[in-house]
């Protein structure tokens, strides 16, 4: 017997709170309450809850749960704040980070591929975030209408970060992003003090999709 999606969420969960991917209550509720299966191919939402990068077309991909849950342990994202995310993908980051926000009309995302975009839209449309706003475009150039943000992701490798996220950053924000000249790219937290990026912390080496133009 198929044990439900809800079944297998809380697994999830709990196997990351286990290893210490998950570390914080408000990042747990974040994964409790949004169904991963909601942002997967139809075909292939068997495998929605293993812990896994799952390929969603475009050649692009649904990261890993444990991979997106450091990263936005280390983002820190609290109540009311305004969240960028450059390659929105699929939509699912930005479902747990409107958990996170807790407000409406707080979460941003940028994705390049209208497909994709179309497709996100509706699988957070199916999860009642349809509040949450996602535009077609180049992620390098941000979301300048919209700043400044609390918090960015980039949930795409680069060897450096853009200066228009830099720009779009508030003072004392935080932005997370897979950086290096290789494959496989290091995570590092930055902070913006008086104008520039300071980096915060770095946390081992990953491999994403890159960040295009």
């Amino acid at each position: 017997m198929v044990e439900s999606y809800s079944v297998q969420r809380k697994k999830l969960v709990e196997k990351m709170k286990k290893e210490k991917t998950i570390r914080t209550p408000e990042v747990e509720n974040a994964f409790l309450a949004i169904p991963r299966e909601h942002f997967f191919p139809s075909v292939d939402r068997l495998f929605a809850y293993q812990d896994d990068a799952f390929p969603i077309g475009y050649g692009q991909t649904i990261s890993q749960p444990s991979t997106i849950a450091e990263m936005l342990e280390l983002l820190e994202v609290k109540p009311g704040m305004r969240v960028l995310e450059i390659g929105s993908g699929s939509g699912y980051v930005l479902g747990l980070l409107s958990c996170l926000t807790r407000e409406k009309n707080t979460v941003y995302g940028i994705e390049r591929i209208t497909a994709l975009t179309q497709k996100s839209r509706l699988a957070l449309e199916k999860t009642h975030l349809d509040d949450v706003a996602i535009q077609v475009g180049n992620g390098r150039d941000g979301r300048k209408e919209k700043a400044p943000f609390d918090r960015i992701i980039i949930s795409a490798a680069s060897e450096k970060v853009p200066h228009a996220l830099v720009e779009q950053l508030a003072e004392n924000g935080k932005l997370v992003a897979p950086l290096g000249e290789t494959q496989m790219r290091e995570r590092v937290v930055f902070t913006k003090k008086n104008g520039a990026l300071v980096p915060a912390e770095k946390k081992g080496t990953y491999s994403f999709v890159p960040l295009q133009a």
